[in-house]
C-alpha cells in the first residue's frame, strides 16, 4: 500500500486499486500484460501516476496521466553489475523522479542503485546508493532509511552525495520509518526495541534534519528487530499509529499536543500497514499467513480496513464491482 499525498494506492499482484469515497476502485487491471515484470511500486505526484516493475536486473518506469489510463514506458534502469533487483521504490521530486533499486543479495547488508530522471531527460542518471531501503522526497531532499536494523538515515539534495543523518535516539537497537514530508518540514517515527516493550518516538524537523524535536512518545507491544510500529502523518504534522495486534490506535499532534489512545472496534490483528486518504479516512492492511504444509508452503492473504472516525471503528472493504 502506498500513500501518495493522500491518494491511497493498493497493489495486489498486477492490479492497482485506489481508495475513493471509502471504496476500493480498480484503477488498473492486468498491468503484467502491459508492463512485464513484478509490480514493485506506484506513486502519484498530483498529476501523473508512476509505476515501477522489476525483472531480473532491470527496473522499468511507466506513467499514466489519469486513473485507468494506459501506462506508457518512460525509461528503464539497469543494474550496472547485472545483479537482480529484489525491490524498487519511486520518489517523485520537484524536478523529476527517483527510483531506488535494492539488489538481491545473500548478504545481510543491502546494496542499492539510485536512478534519477530529471524533467526532459530520456535516460536515468545512475549512482550507487549508500544502502537499500525506503526512498522518499521531502523538504527539498531525497531520503533513504535502511540498513539491517532500519537505523541508517541518509539525505541528499542531488542524489549523488549522501550525508548520514543523526537522530536523537539513545536506545541501542531501534528502527526508523520512512521520512515523510509535512507542511512545516519532515517527520519520522522511531521504534526502539527493548527486552519488554517497544517505545515509539515521533520526531519532526523544520530545517532539513539539522535539528529534531520530539513531539510524541508512547509504549507499544514488542516488535521484531528491524520493524516499526505502523505510523502515518498528516500534512499538518499530526500522526496516527496502530499497534500490530490491532489493539490500540494512538494519535497526536505537534509539540505540546496531547496524545490520545483508542481501543479500536473491528480492526483485526496482524496489521501490516497504515495510510491516510485525502478525505481523512484511515486505511490499514491486515495480513495473515496460510502454511498448510510448513514454511515453504506459505501464502499470504490481506484485507483492507477503513476508518472514518480517527480509528475508533473499522470496516473491512472489498473492491467495488
Amino acid at each position: 500500500m502506498f500513500d501518495s499525498g493522500g491518494v491511497v494506492l493498493v497493489l495486489s499482484s498486477d492490479v492497482v486499486f485506489t481508495l475513493q469515497d471509502g471504496q476500493l476502485q480498480r484503477a488498473w487491471i492486468g498491468l503484467g500484460r502491459v508492463a512485464p515484470g513484478q509490480l514493485a511500486s506506484v506513486a502519484f505526484d498530483g498529476s501523473t501516476y508512476s509505476f515501477v516493475t522489476i525483472a531480473n536486473a532491470v527496473a522499468s518506469l511507466y506513467q499514466a496521466p489519469s486513473r485507468g489510463a494506459h501506462p506508457t514506458l518512460i525509461a528503464t534502469l539497469m543494474d550496472p553489475g547485472g545483479l537482480p533487483f529484489a525491490a524498487a521504490q519511486i520518489a517523485p521530486m520537484a524536478d523529476g523522479i527517483a527510483i531506488l533499486g535494492t539488489e538481491a543479495s545473500g548478504s545481510n547488508f543491502s546494496t542499492a542503485v539510485l536512478g534519477i530522471l530529471r524533467s526532459g531527460d530520456a535516460q536515468f542518471s545512475l549512482t550507487r546508493a549508500p544502502v537499500g531501503g525506503d526512498l522518499t522526497y521531502g523538504d527539498g531532499a531525497l531520503w533513504i532509511v535502511g540498513g539491517v536494523m532500519g537505523d541508517q538515515v541518509f539525505r541528499s539534495v542531488d542524489g549523488t552525495s549522501w550525508t548520514p543523518t543523526r537522530l536523537p535516539v539513545s536506545a541501542q537497537y531501534w528502527s526508523a520509518s520512512a521520512v515523510v514530508a509535512t507542511k512545516s518540514g519532515i517527520a519520522v517515527a522511531i521504534t526502539s526495541h527493548t527486552s519488554s516493550d517497544s517505545e515509539v518516538t515521533i520526531l519532526t524537523s523544520s530545517d532539513a534534519g539539522q535539528k529534531w524535536q520530539t513531539v510524541g512518545t508512547f509504549l507499544a507491544p514488542l516488535t521484531e528487530f528491524g520493524t516499526t510500529i505502523g505510523t502515518v502523518f498528516g500534512p499538518d504534522g499530526s500522526w496516527t499509529a496502530v499497534f500490530p495486534d490491532g489493539s490500540r490506535v494512538i494519535r497526536g499532534g505537534g509539540v505540546g499536543s496531547p496524545t490520545s489512545a483508542t481501543s479500536p472496534n473491528g480492526l483485526p490483528g496482524n496489521v501490516d500497514q497504515i495510510a491516510r486518504s485525502s478525505q481523512g479516512d484511515l486505511v490499514s492492511i491486515a495480513g495473515s499467513d496460510n502454511c498448510p504444509s510448513g514454511k515453504d508452503s506459505c501464502t499470504r492473504s490481506a484485507s483492507v480496513f477503513v476508518s472514518s472516525d480517527n480509528g475508533q471503528t473499522w470496516t473491512e472493504i472489498t473492491p467495488a464491482p
